[in-house]
């Protein structure tokens, strides 16, 4: 990891993205020591500074997206949110299976939000996401074990706030047991 934050007995590690993001090893050590930790993307912020010619990298906005900001955070494990996950994939969530196509790109089929669709070949007009799309959906729920194993949450047409509120209440009894 590249920062640690420590305050009294809690801590958090954060990981820049600037060449490569957090390997599969990677989450698997925080899931299985129970590790909070966000990585921040900063491939994107460097490219649109490198685009404004500002190669000292001391534009304001990166600093402050850096810092504050949370357009390119996002979540390796959360241990509260794990148990959400949790529950979430035991009573909402359906498996995906994540395929790689003939370029090597790991991709899954049938994508809720249909961002994306097939421009040629046998699935034209089929919706599909790639697995960093998946990484930065909210819907989607990734686990990290011997695989990764994808679920999604993009297929439900219900009120999310009683699945949170559920959610939730899990979250506070497992706290106090």
């Amino acid at each position: 990891m590249d920062i640690m934050i420590r305050h009294k007995e809690r801590v958090l590690l954060i990981e820049i993205a600037v060449i490569h993001y957090a390997s599969q090893k990677k989450m698997r050590f925080l899931r299985d020591e129970n590790i909070p930790a966000i990585e921040i993307d900063a491939k994107k912020l460097i490219a649109q500074l490198y685009n404004r010619h500002d190669f000292k990298l001391t534009d304001s906005l990166f600093q402050k997206e850096i810092i504050s900001g949370t357009k390119q955070k996002y979540r390796l494990h959360n241990p509260k949110m794990s148990v959400i996950d949790s529950f979430l994939k035991d009573t909402h969530a359906r498996p995906k299976e994540i395929k790689i196509d003939s370029y090597g790109y790991h991709f899954v089929e049938n994508w809720p939000l249909g961002k994306r669709t097939w421009k040629s070949g046998s699935r034209m007009g089929q919706s599909y996401a790639r697995c960093e799309d998946c990484n930065k959906c909210s819907l989607c729920l990734l686990s990290y074990g011997l695989s990764i194993d994808l679920y999604c949450l993009g297929h439900l047409s219900v009120n999310f706030s009683q699945i949170i509120q559920k959610a939730r209440e899990l979250v506070f009894r497992t706290k106090n047991e």
